[in-house]
Parts: structure tokens; C-alpha cells; sequence
């Protein structure tokens, strides 16, 4: 399975906010999502608004350990922050929106069945062992402009075989 840009995703109606624990920034207008309750998921499309106020991050261990096989996260989200997606050992598409600035540390560690992930033009920042141990990787792409990869954020991605950028140049500290 591949990641995939949020063009390309299914046509997936977004889950409920009641599927969600939330926090709204009431001054900014904007969500985090800080647990996704439903435990039995395989797929969750998160809202891109929760109550009227715009999701902009996924907060520390959010949907760790969880079942889910595919997340589609939406346009507006800037942050994923560490642990988010940590074990979730089933999950195999990750679709990341352009304009998403920070994957935190851990954020998706130990996500053994993902084969594919497309960094998003404009990512900032991917944090320490970010995708550590996800050892079906296969393919890392980032079509744009180089992140700043923190201390082993491919560590233990040993299937890794593609590394498609922009100008041929890797540049990702300790691959495999």
C-alpha cells in the first residue's frame, strides 16, 4: 500500500467528532485532536473541522496502539505529534496533507505493515525515529523540498529500497 496525497484518497466521509477527544483553541479557532476513541477502526478520515474550528494537530499518542489500517488526515493539519501513530502495527496507507509542517518524534514507529510513505512539500521537520522500525517500508518519497530528518528517523527500515526526491540525493541520516 502506498501513501497517497489527499487528492488521490478515497472518497471516505470523514468520522465523527464523536469519535474523537478533542481540545478547541477558542482565541485561535482550531482543534487538536488529542485521543481517537474508537478502538474497533480500521480506517478513520479525520475532519478537517471539529465544532467549527479547523484541525491543525494530532496530538502526542493520539491514535497510538489503535487497529487502523489506513488514516487520511486533513488539508490544514500543520503538526503530528510524537507517538501519534505509535504500534499501530496494522497500519498500511497514511495519507499526509500538503502543508503539514512537523511529524513529531515516534510519530509513526513501529508501524510494521506500512509500505510506502510520500512526505508532503513544505514538511519542516520529521522527528527522531519518527517511522523507526516500520519494516515493511519499501518507499520514501518527498517530492519537494528536503525536511530536516531528526537522530534515526528511518532507523530499523531495513525493506527500504526507493528513495525518490527531487534532485537524487537521499539525504536521510541512518537509513535501514
Amino acid at each position: 500500500m502506498q501513501s497517497q496525497s489527499n487528492e488521490n484518497a478515497p472518497n471516505m466521509q470523514p468520522n465523527p467528532a464523536s469519535d474523537f477527544e478533542y481540545q478547541i483553541d477558542p482565541n485561535e479557532n482550531v482543534a487538536t485532536i488529542v485521543k481517537f476513541l474508537n478502538y474497533q477502526a480500521t480506517a478513520c478520515v479525520v475532519p478537517a473541522e471539529i465544532k467549527g474550528s479547523r484541525v491543525v494537530k494530532i496530538g502526542n499518542g493520539a491514535f497510538s496502539n489503535r487497529r487502523l489500517q489506513a488514516i487520511t488526515l486533513p488539508d490544514g493539519l500543520k503538526t503530528i505529534g510524537d507517538h501519534a501513530f505509535y504500534h499501530c502495527n496494522d497500519l498500511q496507507t497514511v495519507t499526509l496533507p500538503d502543508g503539514l509542517k512537523t511529524i513529531g518524534d515516534h510519530a509513526f514507529y513501529h508501524c510494521q505493515a506500512l509500505q510506502a510513505i510520500t512526505l508532503p512539500d513544505g514538511l519542516k521537520d520529521v522527528g527522531r525515529y519518527a517511522f523507526g522500525y516500520c519494516q515493511a517500508l519499501r518507499i520514501i518519497a518527498f517530492p519537494g523540498s528536503r525536511p530536516r530528518f531528526g537522530d534515526y528517523a528511518f532507523n530499523g527500515c531495513y525493506a527500504v529500497r526507493v528513495v525518490a526526491s527531487p534532485n537524487g540525493q537521499t539525504g536521510i541520516p541512518n537509513l535501514g
